[in-house]
């Protein structure tokens, strides 16, 4: 099978499109006679009999090439030195042999090596070649592997094998076998049957010992030699070794950020950038850890799903932009974010219920309350169905829901739902501390039930870990303290105004509450009374899409904020949260 040049496939796409030799040459600008030419040698290095027949395997290359990730090559993440002699080995004997098979022990070099050759015959196989990964699949499930590779979907009572068997059957492919040790003798019945069913097919597959199939052409991959480009290799990993040090050694995370910069490993990069995220929000900089948060965001397509440490990367990513965009106010952005979660996090497959979960805080903190419980209680439903496995982690995007229902007057429903979310019976659970704080809080500023103000203020200035909601529970705190005229309300507005230095959302809050305090009325009602029409807080370009099915169409379509005295019409009767615009409300409780 000889390769194909670049000309000559963009011959076979237009044979596969159905155009005649004429169409062609007027579209690539070459005469008749040379497309001719290019589709004799076509016929010859793809063994096809007529033109129908080459048409058919240009449709299967372009099927095949259209399956984005898991039949994709992995990226290479550093140099590939000191295997040339083995390289042009495999590719002489991937030219002969349909079976090739690269030996030795773990690490020594086996995937890159197979990956290498992969890429420098793909110009040979018109259909296109398939990596699979053998490493995160369990025994017994090798078969479904690869269906699942080349987009064979299971047909009973037909058995699955026959059905990827005839996947390949007559197609010039090449299908990349890695890391099949664990799994060798369902690998040795798999490949049996695609050779028997493929002629045209090639396996590369590389394991710690040959996989005994009849054919077979198996080839040692000797360690580097000293004193070769070992060093070479040596020195390149260096930079990855470094990352790793800077973390366990506990240095400044800068560190393990060059580090994995120089290692050009956008997994690394993205671990080491979380470290920094998390350092910034455990000294309270939130605002900066929002900023690292964006920035491994801003990576994300420098990731790929069919990696696994890349799918944890990406799920943990969302998790920290959303947490973050909460923790300094930015609701445009954190509505924004779980949008773009909704699409792009590989959790969606199997939880779908996590990307609408981070919707609901900044919902019900922009005062969209029956988006906010709509979405809830779908949610709360696909967790059930999805066997209610545990999450308590997430738990607090959860109870923030219970201000939307404690603002309507159920004042248990949520609560109750949270703790079962968290896996909790304790009431108080330390993880929801901030968020129960905030909470009660807001609901006696609501209310106007003050009897236990003492109580609820002391508990929204706890020591709150993690801090994501430490300056919500502050703000509430503090406006609770000035409406029940409290001794310490003063102390508790310096408290609330230093935390509140990191979130947009709570500085309004305390600010309204220090024009409460020292009786100025302007500071009291404040720029977000009447804002511009049709304005909203941040940036209009970076708000979310909440999803609409199944919502109710009075929800697809949001009309254009009314008018600043219909909206204090529409309050509730003593006070209410905040505006569509993602600012608090002023408080209507008490003169």
């Amino acid at each position: 099978m000889g390769e194909i040049s670049a000309r000559e496939a963009e011959v076979l796409a237009a044979v596969g499109e159905h155009l005649t030799n004429a169409q062609i040459a007027g579209r690539l600008h070459i005469s008749a006679r040379t497309v001719e030419s290019h589709v004799s040698a076509l016929l010859r290095k793809c063994g096809a009999s007529d033109r129908r027949q080459l048409a058919a395997l240009a449709a299967e290359a372009a099927e095949l090439g259209a399956r984005a990730d898991d039949a994709v090559l992995p990226e290479a993440r550093t140099s590939f030195v000191g295997r040339a002699e083995e390289l042009e080995v495999v590719r002489t004997a991937l030219g002969t042999s349909r079976l090739v098979s690269l030996t030795g022990p773990g690490g020594v070099g086996k995937t890159r090596l197979a990956v290498t050759a992969a890429a420098a015959v793909a110009p040979r196989f018109p259909v296109g070649v398939v990596y699979l990964d053998l490493v995160p699949v369990p025994p017994g499930q090798v078969v479904a592997a690869a269906a699942n590779a080349l987009g064979v979907t299971e047909r009973p009572p037909r058995p699955l094998l026959d059905s990827v068997a005839d996947r390949v059957r007559g197609r010039a492919m090449l299908l990349v076998l890695d890391n099949c040790e664990h799994v060798l003798d369902e690998v040795g019945g798999l490949v049996e049957a695609l050779l028997r069913a493929g002629g045209r097919l090639r396996i590369l597959a590389t394991s710690r010992e040959r996989l005994g199939v009849t054919g077979e052409e198996s080839h040692p991959v000797p360690p580097l030699p000293l004193g070769s480009a070992a060093e070479t290799l040596f020195l390149d990993r260096a930079a990855v070794l470094a990352t790793a040090r800077a973390w366990q050694a506990g240095a400044d995370p800068a560190a393990a950020i060059e580090a994995a910069h120089d290692a050009g490993d956008p997994t690394l990069l993205q671990g080491a950038l979380d470290s920094a995220n998390s350092a910034a929000a455990r000294q309270g900089r939130l605002r900066e850890a929002y900023r690292i948060a964006r920035e491994r965001l801003d990576l994300l397509p420098m990731l790929t799903k069919h990696r696994p440490a890349d799918g944890i990367e990406m799920f943990d990513l969302f998790h920290s932009v959303s947490l973050c965009a909460l923790a300094v106010g930015d609701l445009p952005g954190a509505l924004a974010t779980a949008a773009r979660a909704t699409e792009q996090d590989p959790v969606n497959g199997d939880y779908p219920f996590v990307s609408l979960l981070k919707y609901l805080a900044p919902l019900t903190l922009s005062g969209r309350f029956d988006e906010a419980i709509e979405l809830g209680e779908r949610a709360f439903a696909e967790w059930r169905a999805a066997g209610a496995p545990l999450l308590a982690w997430l738990a607090p995007s959860v109870q923030v829901l219970e201000l939307a229902t404690g603002l309507r007057g159920d004042h248990g429903l949520w609560r109750a739902r949270t703790l079962e979310f968290a896996g909790h019976t304790d009431p108080r659970p330390w993880r929801l501390a901030a968020t129960t704080a905030f909470v009660e809080a807001r609901l006696a500023i609501h209310t106007g039930h003050l009897t236990n103000a003492d109580r609820l203020v002391r508990n929204a200035f706890q020591e709150f870990t993690p801090p994501w909601y430490r300056a919500y529970a502050n703000a509430a705190g503090a406006e609770l303290a000035v409406l029940a005229h409290l001794p310490d309300a003063g102390r508790r507005l310096e408290q609330a105004e230093h935390t509140a230095e990191e979130n947009d959302w709570a500085a309004a809050c305390v600010a309204r509450a220090r024009g409460r305090f020292t009786s100025d009325a302007a500071a009291f009602r404040g720029p977000w009374r009447s804002p511009r029409p049709g304005h909203r807080c941040g940036h209009p370009q970076r708000h979310g899409q909440v999803p609409q099915q199944p919502m109710t169409p009075t929800h697809q379509r949001r009309p254009p904020p009314p008018p600043a005295s219909a909206r204090r019409a529409a309050l509730p009767e003593r006070g209410a949260l905040s505006t569509s615009w993602g600012m608090p409300w002023p408080i209507a409780v008490g003169g």
